[in-house]
């Protein structure tokens, strides 16, 4: 290598040495190792507790949490089509509107109460699965570790020993899992409260859009001239606004008095054992009312 090569290289490299990400390289090296292996075990430790919620550690508690998810679609799509009739170019006679606003009232709480049955059922089923008596048992081929073809006696103990551990800790996720049954009632029961609420906020304001849009042609009124030959309105406007505000009071009264998940009773008994007073929850709980 030339001189003059050999310069400019060191001119280079004494350069690059002056800038802060290399000057302090080997001091930032000793504080990063020991940044990524504090953050490596605080990883670790949030995974094992995340791990050990039943949620993630039972398969049957992922599942029903993300069906239960899924399932809020259906009483959005309840609400969408039965709470509010205030259909844009339908035309309505008043006692046509009075009728089909009732007969969807009718139906509504008919559909949701097949609704909460059916996720009565499912969690009862959920129960049933993570109670299995075969989740607590312990046999010898969980153990190959241990397996021998002629075990001496201290071997067997070691064995008997060791299933007894198994067979408690097995015992103990079973009685965890089945208290948490009563929150996941409640956190069931929250979700879909709140999707009573928003459901119900997205159906007026769909209402008031299709009110309000020019040429909305929601009611039918006729024009007509009374005894005294005046023009008159038929429906009345003070009917047709008695109607319409009767109308979105019941569609509010409907949707306060649609059963809830937590008043089953069949899984009243899983609120006691999570540790809830059911007396002051049903009174002192959240409602649509207060959260509308």
């Amino acid at each position: 290598v030339s001189l003059a090569v050999w310069a400019n290289q060191k001119s280079n490299y004494d350069t690059l040495r002056k800038l802060k990400l290399f000057s302090n390289f080997f001091y930032w090296k000793s504080f990063r190792i020991w940044r990524n292996f504090v953050k490596q075990q605080r990883y670790n430790s949030l995974g094992n507790k995340a791990l050990s919620h039943p949620f993630f550690r039972n398969s049957a508690f992922f599942k029903q949490s993300l069906e239960f998810y899924n399932l809020q679609l259906e009483p959005y799509e309840m609400l969408r089509n039965l709470l509010i009739t205030f259909n844009s170019q339908r035309k309505y006679k008043l006692e046509e509107f009075k009728d089909l606003s009732y007969r969807n009232n009718y139906q509504l709480k008919n559909d949701y109460s097949d609704f909460i049955e059916e996720t009565t059922n499912k969690i009862c089923q959920l129960y049933i699965d993570i109670s299995d008596p075969q989740l607590v048992q312990v046999q010898d081929s969980d153990f190959p570790q241990i397996k021998r073809r002629n075990p001496n006696l201290n071997q067997l103990l070691v064995l008997e020993k060791t299933k007894a551990e198994k067979r408690l800790e097995n015992t103990k996720n079973v009685n965890s899992e089945i208290e948490r049954i009563g929150g996941y009632i409640r956190m069931i029961d929250y979700m879909l409260l709140e999707t009573l609420v928003d459901g119900c906020i997205k159906c007026w304001t769909n209402a008031d859009n299709n009110v309000s849009q020019p040429n909305s042609n929601v009611f039918q009124v006729e024009v007509l001239f009374d005894e005294e030959g005046q023009v008159a309105f038929n429906p009345k406007h003070d009917d047709l606004i008695e109607a319409i505000s009767d109308s979105l009071d019941n569609s509010v009264n409907t949707l306060n008095k649609l059963p809830r998940l937590l008043y089953q009773s069949r899984l009243q008994q899983f609120l006691r054992d999570n540790g809830s007073d059911v007396a002051i929850l049903f009174s002192e709980g959240p409602n649509f009312s207060q959260l509308m």
